[in-house]
């Protein structure tokens, strides 16, 4: 290959710098000049391009237009497909595994602009847009090009400092393609920009953590070492990006940034807090056992929000320290203790902890003693002793989990009085697990079973989608 210089720059001088000083004119802009730079790369044979530095051969910045020569093609079909939005994750992967490291930049540019140019062969240039499907489909053809050589062209934009444009398209690209093991290194240096200007990369951040999150991904055992190296200005960022997807991982996620930034942790709180009131239940023990860890934090807001977040979360294990933190000398923490304990056993002994240590004591003995004999009779088909079953465990909802399902047994197999009792019961227990029998329930040819199932609905769910299960089940229920 003809050499085109007679030396080549310091690679520690930025390409911005550069331009600026005058060592490098800008190239013109329009699809004639990158039509000529991108036929220039994808005629290089694409081991070159794997072995030889990014700055050797970072092309001229402009709008993509059609590319020609060697692979240029199959180029301009990719681009073409997903702007028009005619692709599969297939075929994406197909076509970009065939292209050399020359495709990235040009990929990155259409990704920034958010169109490709595409020049007719009878004259003339037509402009599609992308829209979010197709930059996603985008981002993950560059995923499955070899990562390293993605990495290069992304750490070689970044010394050339990039516009807030650009370092948001860096993050939509690392959010939805990067292996795990590059997340954490890639998304702050992306986010890395003057004081003042990180409002604006707040959002993206957010964005790329929630699509790599919603990838099947092993980013939770990262998570912790990230939240630790982020800046403070993003440690926001970070939570919300987490809390995005409203899932059980998500809460996960959370829970392990748990005494990570001791500063952080009130914020942490709280959000984790929030989602309690939506996430499906029940919650994987080793959630549980990090928010029970920050009940006995030393800070008070901590504390008052882990009260809320266990009784949120149906936490039974929580009991015996949510009693005794109506101990407590700080006010707030009383009182959401108190209402956690109103929630996860639906008796009302105040703030009496001597009460509730009796009622608790209780409880387990039943649990121990009687429970069984009581699950058991649920599952006979002997009516008269199912009625008298259902009323005994109605009585401890603390423990509702445990018997929810032979409660639903129940419904299946009763007769009217039986099923309206089942259905009662099923929405006091209030359970992910009482939707599913109680739509059912709906369609029960006893008017009297449906409308219990209704009423047992509403009152689990706190909506009211009508009296066919099509429309409940049409707004999303059950919950997964």
């Amino acid at each position: 290959m003809k050499q085109q210089h007679k030396s080549r720059p310091n690679s520690s001088t930025s390409l911005a710098a550069r331009v600026s000083a005058g060592a490098v004119r800008r190239p013109a802009r329009g699809w004639r000049a990158f039509l000529a730079s991108v036929c220039v790369l994808l005629a290089a044979p694409v081991a070159s391009h794997a072995a030889a530095s990014p700055s050797s051969h970072f092309p001229a910045r402009s709008s993509a237009s059609m590319p020609d020569g060697p692979g240029g093609p199959r180029l301009a079909k990719l681009l073409l497909d997903a702007s028009r939005g005619e692709y599969s994750v297939d075929r994406i992967r197909d076509a970009a595994a065939a292209f050399g490291s020359a495709s990235i930049p040009a990929v990155l540019d259409v990704l920034e602009e958010g169109t490709f140019h595409e020049r007719r062969k009878q004259g003339g240039i037509v402009v599609h847009a992308l829209d979010e499907d197709a930059r996603l489909g985008l981002a993950r053809a560059l995923g499955t090009f070899q990562w390293e050589s993605v990495r290069r062209w992304i750490e070689h934009r970044l010394q050339g400092d990039p516009s807030l444009k650009a370092r948001s398209t860096l993050l939509f690209v690392v959010g939805a393609a990067a292996p795990d093991e590059s997340l954490g290194d890639l998304l702050m240096p992306i986010a890395d920009v003057p004081r003042g200007q990180e409002r604006a990369l707040r959002q993206p951040l957010e964005d790329a953590l929630a699509s790599a999150l919603a990838r099947e991904s092993n980013l939770q055992d990262e998570l912790r070492a990230l939240f630790v190296n982020t800046p403070p200005t993003f440690l926001r960022s970070v939570i919300a990006g987490i809390k995005k997807g409203g899932d059980q991982a998500s809460l996960d996620g959370l829970s392990r940034l748990l005494d990570s930034v001791p500063e952080a942790d009130p914020l942490l709180m709280i959000e984790i807090s929030d989602l309690a009131k939506t996430v499906v239940r029940p919650v994987p023990g080793r959630t549980l056992d990090r928010i029970r860890a920050a009940l006995i934090s030393r800070n008070e807001s901590v504390q008052v929000e882990a009260a809320k977040a266990l009784g949120r979360l149906d936490d039974v294990a929580a009991v015996p320290m949510l009693i005794e933190a109506l101990l407590s000398t700080s006010g707030a923490l009383r009182i959401e203790a108190k209402v956690a304990l109103d929630r996860l056993s639906a008796e009302r002994f105040g703030s009496d902890a001597a009460a509730w240590s009796q009622w608790h004591s209780d409880s387990q003995r039943w649990l121990q003693g009687e429970a069984p004999r009581w699950k058991a009779d649920l599952r006979t088909g002997d009516q008269s002793r199912v009625s008298r079953a259902l009323l005994q465990v109605a009585r401890f909802r603390i423990y509702r989990y445990e018997f929810v399902e032979d409660v639903a047994a129940a419904l299946a197999n009763g007769n009217e009085n039986t099923c309206v009792v089942a259905c009662a019961v099923l929405g006091h227990f209030a359970t992910s697990g009482s939707i599913e029998p109680l739509l059912k329930a709906l369609d029960h040819p006893i008017i009297a079973v449906r409308k219990a199932a209704l009423e047992a609905l509403v009152r689990a769910t706190g909506a009211d989608h009508g009296e066919h299960a099509s429309e409940w089940r049409a707004a999303g229920w059950p919950r997964t």
